[in-house]
């Protein structure tokens, strides 16, 4: 299965590029009358076919020649020192916490063989050739390598040692270093602004990452503005079209010249796979308006998507230029229906009584936003399926950030590119750049204020049908193509929004009494929840799963995040619930609000929370119809131990039953069984077991005298610690308790009951 995504994924691209293309040419012309589709389309539609097989047949073998490529590669690096081969950048760096990454391509005795990930702790430039000792792993069969491997990638060097690095050579040469000499006047990492002016004219977007702009960006749903695509290209190109028309240039003369200059730009870009596809997309429509054929954007996005394919397998597992190719398709397939829906819907409004002069301009940009908004509605609902199976969320508010942001996008192309151009001018380039800096620092405002609003971005789910239900979707509304009203549509959103309305404010003001420990891999995370009153203890590791995981359990507020001891496995994952679900307040232990401040700083920024506040011993916390009581520490504490883990007894006493849980961090036997000498913990109903079940979590004596029903270790899958350990399981077990894991059975959901804890697992039947 390793060597198997390429190919499928090729086969799929085609087929899929293919069928819109024959699809649309069908609709388009049955549209205009059944004689005229039999007696002008059948001729089409056959070659449209034979095209699309061909296509298939191409991509197929391109596929095993790909395949055969990166099985050759890894074979090459397996059976020599990575000392003996050369490493070519292929892109800007990725900023990590220790080293950057890299995407490179292997040379071999002056001959390019594969493709690789390159992690070096130094930053390298695009083109640069590496020579270093390193470690090669080849991509196995796990998720990151079947990732590698349909981007064309065999495995990933680890750089250990530099020892040589030479500048770019080869063809382009020239232009990489030119574009090294703009991003080196441009100065990315001097401002916000600058950062996004790079990312958004020569695609450089390291920068935003170091900075984290990039999060800001996709959480708003507006990465498409910072990632070069064909609406940087299409900008270009209206520009300079709108400039020769003026000039009257020939049709011919106007097709090179715009092919030129798109072209400059895309290597200016660095080759963007995105911006290759538009920049191919706007050439084969241009010759053929040129050579006088009809100008078929479907056509030209399956012609230019599969030739890059055929050149390049690699480019199909490419997020980007996938993103891209099912935009512009479904745009062109939708977009006219989506502004006719919206038309629709608007179609009682009138405009005041305006003279004939000012009511034509009012009415030619109401047709100009309906556009606008139709195409942002139909590009995030064709990138959504890729989006969340990908990244594990959706932005909600994508349309409406594309047409708050796009003046000042447009504003950040026509002024940045220039002052990009004419940087090196003495200070006119400095002066224009300046001014640049305005739309630019107003884009990264939207974005941010957007991206900081709950529920801007929404964990979702994974399901591998996202995909399947997509495609039917798309199909079943091309061939009905419904007739649409007022009424109908009011009728439709509001049998729609009923019963999300009624579904949200259950779940917002009538949530159950539960305590659940959720499933967030090798990390804590516990939710204490009853009615609107919600508290999360501990936010699990920073990889957004704590976020995705109370969105599954319908949380969408919380009265606070408790935050048991500063280990990132503990307060990480905060980060993820920035524009996510909303939070009131952060509390740490007594002593350790400041160096949580320092640590969690921009994270507290972001979610709109005014600093952390302490909670010490003796200490409740009241959420509707349970306390939490903080039984540990007795002392001052700087949160950097394990032994400075907060200790919560939290009890609920309801109509339908009791409750009483110990949530215990990260503490271990010796905290836990200080807690339980001084009698501040009797008898439980449940325990979070201390530090993921190791086994110093708790002495045999001290489970015998808690007697909790039901103990819960929260861990990871295969984690390298061996968590939950036999022996921690075996005392707990042998104490009469149930135990659970989330490892094993995912969330853990614990309510009052009359007869002892109600439990109920995300997994496993319990």
């Amino acid at each position: 299965m390793a060597g198997d995504p390429p190919g499928r994924t090729l086969v799929i691209v085609a087929l899929t590029c293919g069928g819109l293309t024959l699809t649309g040419c069908l609709l388009a012309t049955a549209r205009e009358g059944w004689d005229l589709w039999r007696e002008q389309a059948v001729d089409e539609a056959r070659g449209i076919v034979v095209t699309c097989l061909c296509c298939v047949a191409l991509a197929v073998t391109s596929a095993g020649i790909g395949r055969a490529r990166m099985d050759a590669c890894a074979d090459a690096l397996a059976a020599r020192p990575v000392s003996r081969v050369e490493l070519v950048v292929c892109g800007d760096p990725s900023p990590g916490e220790w080293s950057f990454s890299y995407v490179a391509n292997v040379r071999i005795s002056g001959r390019v063989v594969g493709r690789v990930t390159l992690t070096c702790d130094e930053e390298l430039s695009r083109g640069q050739v590496l020579g270093c000792v390193g470690r090669f792993s080849r991509a196995g069969g796990d998720e990151w390598g079947r990732s590698c491997r349909q981007r064309g990638i065999c495995g990933s060097v680890r750089c250990v040692s530099v020892l040589t690095v030479e500048g770019p050579t080869g063809p382009l040469s020239p232009i990489l270093r030119a574009r090294d000499a703009l991003v080196g006047l441009v100065r990315p990492g001097r401002s916000e602004a600058r950062a996004v002016l790079a990312g958004i004219v020569l695609g450089r977007r390291s920068e935003l990452a170091e900075r984290g702009i990039d999060e800001d960006f996709s959480r708003s749903g507006l990465a498409h503005l910072v990632a070069v695509s064909g609406t940087h290209i299409a900008i270009v190109s209206a520009a300079l079209s709108e400039l020769l028309e003026r000039l009257e240039a020939r049709p011919s003369r106007r097709f090179v010249a715009l092919a030129a200059t798109g072209l400059a730009y895309v290597l200016l870009c660095g080759v963007p796979a995105s911006a290759l596809r538009a920049w191919l997309m706007s050439v084969a429509a241009g010759g053929a308006l040129v050579a006088g054929r009809r100008d078929h954007t479907l056509s030209s996005v399956a012609l230019a998507g599969l030739g890059m394919c055929v050149v390049d397998p690699g480019t199909a597992g490419e997020l980007g230029f996938v993103l891209s190719v099912s935009c512009v398709c479904a745009i062109s397939a939708f977009a006219g229906y989506a502004s006719y829906a919206l038309e629709s819907l608007l179609s009682g409004i009138r405009l005041p009584r305006l003279p004939a002069r000012v009511r034509r301009r009012v009415e030619g940009m109401v047709d100009d936003v309906r556009g606008t908004v139709a195409m942002a509605v139909v590009a995030q609902a064709a990138s959504a399926p890729l989006v969340a199976g990908t990244f594990g969320r959706l932005s909600v508010l994508g349309p409406v950030s594309c047409l708050v942001a796009g003046p000042a996008f447009l504003a950040c192309m026509c002024l940045g590119l220039p002052a990009v151009i004419l940087a090196p001018v003495p200070v006119l380039g400095e002066a224009l750049l300046m001014v640049a800096d305005v739309p630019c620092w107003l884009l990264v405002h939207v974005a941010r204020t957007v991206g900081r609003v709950p529920l801007a971005c929404v964990p979702v789910e994974r399901p591998a049908w996202i995909a399947v239900v997509a495609v039917v979707g798309a199909v079943v509304l091309l061939v009905m193509w419904p007739a649409l009203t007022r009424r109908l549509m009011g009728a439709t959103a509001l049998a729609l929004l009923i019963p999300v309305a009624a579904f949200n404010l259950y779940w917002s003001l009538l949530a159950p009494a539960r305590v659940i420990v959720l499933d967030v891999g090798q990390g804590d995370a516990i939710l204490v929840q009853d009615g609107r009153h919600a508290l999360l203890v501990d936010a699990g590791p920073p990889d957004g799963s704590a976020a995705a995981a109370l969105f599954r359990n319908h949380v969408l507020h919380l009265d606070g995040v408790l935050v048991t001891h500063l280990h990132d496995d503990h307060y990480g994952g905060l980060a993820g619930l920035v524009g996510t679900v909303a939070v009131d307040a952060v509390y740490v232990a007594e002593g350790a609000a400041e160096p949580a401040g320092r640590l969690l700083g921009d994270i507290l920024r972001d979610l709109r929370v005014d600093g952390v506040e302490e909670v010490s011993y003796g200490d409740v916390l009241a959420l509707g119809r349970f306390e939490a009581r903080v039984v540990w520490p007795r002392q001052v504490v700087d949160g950097s131990e394990n032994s400075h883990s907060i200790e919560l007894l939290v009890s609920a006493d309801t109509r339908g039953g009791e409750l009483t849980v110990l949530l215990t961090g990260d503490a271990e036997r010796d905290e836990t069984g200080s807690v339980i000498a001084e009698g501040d913990v009797g008898d439980i109903d449940v325990l979070k077991v201390g530090h993921h079940g190791s086994q110093v979590s708790i002495r045999e004596g001290d489970a015998e005298r808690l007697d909790a029903e039901v103990s819960v270790a929260s861990a990871g899958e295969d984690n390298a610690y061996g968590h939950p350990d036999p022996a921690c399981v075996a005392i707990l077990e042998g104490s009469g308790s149930l135990f659970l894991c989330t490892k094993d059975v995912g969330d853990v959901e614990v309510r009052p009951g009359r007869d002892g804890p109600c439990v109920r697992c995300q997994r496993g039947g319990i």
